[in-house]
């Protein structure tokens, strides 16, 4: 009978080779995947904000950027790009906002992926509600 010990050896590394490239990839896309949800959830939150006509797109900027750089996973604030306005010259009434966030993991690198994550929401701006005379409601921000 011929001695086992070695193949054994050599199956084990290999297993454990492989496990540590998919635990890796693993959480690579996890984190991936949480920042897209951040970004995405930081786009809405800035669509509703403004569409709202309470608040400025400077004031807004500052909201979302103060949600995206804290908290986890917290977005570098250098990497970060917010920008708002109106959708297309003709249609003034939908308000656009993007989100922009360039990541510098060395994953995108690895598969050759471009590390600019962006979202996009569009949403229709609120008319002028309440009536004028009452103080809660207030004037709207103009855009």
């Amino acid at each position: 009978m011929r001695n086992q010990r070695g193949q054994a050896l050599i199956e084990t590394a290999v297993f454990f080779l492989m496990f540590s490239a998919l635990m890796a990839s693993f959480l690579g896309f996890t984190k991936w995947f949480t920042i897209r949800l951040k970004i995405l959830s930081g786009a809405r939150e800035a669509a509703l904000l403004y569409s709202s006509g309470r608040m400025t797109s400077e004031e807004v900027k500052t909201q979302v950027r103060r949600y995206l750089t804290t908290g986890s996973p917290a977005l570098a604030p250098g990497r970060l790009q917010i920008d708002i306005g109106t959708y297309g010259p003709i249609i003034s009434t939908v308000d656009q906002i993007t989100v922009r966030y360039t990541s510098q993991s060395r994953w995108y690198r690895y598969i050759n992926i471009n590390p600019t994550m962006e979202e996009t929401c569009m949403i229709k701006h609120a008319s002028h509600y309440g009536p004028e005379f009452q103080k809660l409601w207030g004037p709207p921000v103009p855009n």
